[in-house]
């Protein structure tokens, strides 16, 4: 049997995602911000005041990493954590002003440059695209 890493669908799911990653880091670069970063500072711009737990588990990332990644972008003043009134152990994330001012100013260059991504798409293939992938 003949195989051809060129068709080999992990590696065309690699692949992308690695040509998306790098794209997305050279639009966030000059903010002073990582993908991962901003992975973090946009779910919670989408729900705010999650635990570290919580973030690790919307985003497939381990907690130690989490935690790397919060004292990153807690330094930049962009998230603040508080304890648990009840569980001292236990701190939730939140997203400060500075951090929606930045969500605000990066979101639409990253959400034009996910649409030029995208132009060679229907808007059934990006659909079926979604719905796919979905399935992993």
């Amino acid at each position: 049997m003949e195989y051809n890493l060129n068709d080999a669908v992990g590696y065309l799911i690699n692949l992308v995602a690695g040509k998306f990653k790098n794209k997305i880091y050279q639009i966030l670069t000059p903010y002073d911000i990582t993908p991962e970063q901003w992975l973090i500072l946009t779910r919670l711009w989408q729900g705010d005041g999650k635990t570290q737990r919580q973030l690790a588990e919307e985003t497939c990332k381990d907690e130690p990493n989490i935690a790397r990644i919060l004292s990153k972008i807690e330094c930049k003043g962009f998230i603040e954590r508080k304890p648990d009134a009840v569980d001292r152990r236990r701190t939730f994330v939140f997203i400060t002003d500075r951090g929606i001012q930045l969500y605000e100013q990066l979101f639409p260059l990253v959400k034009e440059y996910q649409k030029r991504m995208l132009e060679n798409f229907s808007a059934d293939e990006i659909l079926t695209l979604k719905i796919l992938l979905r399935k992993f």
